[in-house]
């Protein structure tokens, strides 16, 4: 009996106002956090720690001493931090090609000062505000518009005490305290996707972001942020469409229902795969009809002339693959390179009668990666 060439064909789915000029990158300065220490005001201080992009807006506010029955609230103080460090956002990202809306897609923690000094005071308790100061993405009540479709921001402030908080925030202080910049705290900027696809070419222009400050006083600091022109780059590995040849069988072969005949070990090739990515699954198809899901038989295409029998598809154990379900792929590393995802083939009698011609049909298969 003449069974004929089959083929497996896939389908690969189409997935910082500050003193410095937009377009100088990104720059980051820390600020404050709250410890303990002895002080001729306070009973107590802790740590607080902001910081700011490009430019930070500082303004310094006096304290005035509040009588003991006073409403109890924080007032700014002291010292602006007068060092600060600097860093970049990549002006080119890699976002794998089915990234999820809502997933981090990249993130900065920027530096903070070198110096510490007071930041505020607060009588009997108050309150510290993280206030966003740019539109909110729609369906997200923590990721702020920026410019470019389809990405979005996220700001939190990170420090040693209890003042951690993504912002929009208020952070209630309790007791009398005084607040100390200091060195070890920091702003995370996190690039978050909104939409199914991302703006390339885009600018995020510098602007205020992110706004700290007390219940009183002037504005204690403006966080403005700033990217240039961003490129997006798509990670998806290279495929190509192949045929799987079964090989010429006779009927002796075949003993009955659910006999079959040796199988045919082929794979799908992954190819320049970029670094970056986490995880791929597998996906196939039948481009006609499952026979036997249990164990994964598909129909031969209309063109065939063979009867009674269909293509079976196994993992590389052997087992009858779950057609139709995403399969992870356990081979992948995250450093890129080429990668193949071994599979078997194999005629499978499926009706009481065999009679020869040829035996074809063809499959699709949907990668998807994160």
């Amino acid at each position: 009996m003449q069974l004929s060439t089959g083929s497996l064909e896939k389908n690969m789915p189409a997935q910082a106002k500050g003193g410095k000029p937009p377009g100088e990158g990104v720059s980051g300065v820390a600020t404050a956090a709250l410890r303990s220490f002895r002080s001729s005001r306070p009973e107590a201080v802790w740590s607080l720690a902001h910081r700011y992009i490009l430019a930070a807006l500082l303004s310094v506010g006096a304290i005035a001493a509040l009588p003991g029955n006073a409403v109890a609230a924080c007032t700014g103080e002291g010292h602006d931090p007068t060092q600060m460090a600097s860093a970049m956002f990549s002006e080119s990202i890699s976002v794998p090609r089915d990234a999820a809306v809502g997933q981090v897609i990249g993130k900065r923690d920027f530096p903070v000062i070198t110096t510490r000094g007071p930041f505020g005071v607060c009588f009997g308790g108050g309150t510290l505000f993280y206030e966003g100061l740019q539109a909110l993405v729609p369906g997200f009540a923590d990721v702020y518009e920026s410019g470019i479709p389809g990405l979005g921001l996220r700001f939190t402030i990170i420090e040693r005490g209890p003042q951690n908080g993504v912002v929009p925030a208020r952070i209630p202080i309790s007791g009398t305290i005084q607040l100390v910049w200091e060195s070890d705290e920091k702003i995370r900027v996190e690039l978050i996707k909104t939409a199914a696809t991302i703006g390339t070419g885009g600018t995020i222009a510098p602007r205020e972001y992110v706004r700290i400050r007390l219940d009183s006083g002037p504005d204690r600091l403006n966080f403005v942020f700033g990217l240039g022109p961003l490129v997006v780059n798509t990670l998806t590995c290279r495929t190509a469409s192949f045929t799987v040849d079964l090989g010429a069988h006779r009927s002796s072969e075949l003993k009955g229902q659910g006999s079959f005949t040796s199988a045919k070990d082929f794979s799908i090739a992954l190819d320049n795969c970029p670094a970056g990515i986490t995880s791929i699954q597998y996906r196939l198809d039948p481009a006609t009809t499952t026979l036997d899901a249990a164990n994964a038989v598909v129909a031969l295409d209309s063109a065939s002339t063979a009867n009674g029998i269909g293509v079976q598809l196994l993992d590389n154990a052997g087992n009858a693959l779950a057609l139709g379900n995403a399969i992870s792929f356990a081979g992948i590393t995250t450093g890129g390179g080429a990668f193949r995802i071994p599979l078997k083939a194999r005629y499978y009698q499926t009706g009481g009668v065999v009679t020869a011609g040829t035996a074809n049909t063809s499959m699709t298969f949907t990668l998807t990666y994160q």
